[in-house]
């Protein structure tokens, strides 16, 4: 019986059935946010907005690609009509303008893009060969009085020897003419018959 009777401390009558009612029952919100807080489970990463086709990009490669993009002359000045019929604007620069009739055939064409290639590779590295050795001589080493691009050669038009970083190089103007041609000369000429087979290599994916 006195198992049974209700329980009470210092008058207080406790409720056992009230307390174990409230112990099953669902956490709260703010207690979700603790445990989540706290526990080891990655956040789930938002996903990324899907990317819509912009009308746009399309309209600003018209301007530049296709039979309506921009010609070399304003439309009052050059009609379309008269702009050659195989420039169709699908290659970067064509404006329409060709005057001695470059691009005419396909296989000229092609040659002379693997040569504008190569033109703009000779102009950067001419444009690394200016910079350099100045910018070397300004900041501390020792290049000769050559550093300067347009005084290139100069000592040897004079009679002397090749200065590189300070050091002579026993080279007159003849050997440094014959070295030129044999190594540039050669070079060209595995590049013209194609013997290295380079061309289908460089550049990247060509």
């Amino acid at each position: 019986m006195a198992a049974l009777a209700p329980s009470k401390i210092l008058g207080t009558q406790l409720n056992f059935a009230g307390s174990s009612r409230y112990a099953t029952t669902a956490p709260t919100a703010g207690a979700q946010k603790i445990v989540s807080l706290f526990s080891k489970k990655p956040a789930q990463k938002p996903k990324p907005a899907a990317v819509s086709s912009s009308p746009d990009i399309s309209d600003e490669l018209a301007k530049w690609y296709g039979p309506d993009r921009r010609i070399f002359l304003p439309d009052g000045l050059l009609d379309r009509s008269e702009v050659p019929e195989y420039l169709t604007g699908e290659v970067p620069g064509d404006y329409g303008y060709d005057p001695f009739g470059l691009g005419k055939k396909p296989e000229d064409f092609a040659k002379y893009q693997a040569y504008e290639l190569i033109h703009a590779r000779w102009a950067m590295l001419g444009a690394a060969g200016a910079v350099i050795p100045e910018a070397c001589n300004k900041f501390g080493a020792n290049c000769g009085p050559e550093a300067v691009w347009f005084k290139t050669g100069a000592l040897l038009l004079d009679g002397n020897t090749l200065s590189y970083f300070g050091n002579s190089i026993p080279i007159n103007l003849v050997v440094a003419v014959i070295a030129e041609v044999v190594l540039v000369g050669g070079a060209e000429y595995y590049r013209i018959i194609n013997g290295l087979d380079l061309e289908d290599k460089l550049p990247s994916s060509r």
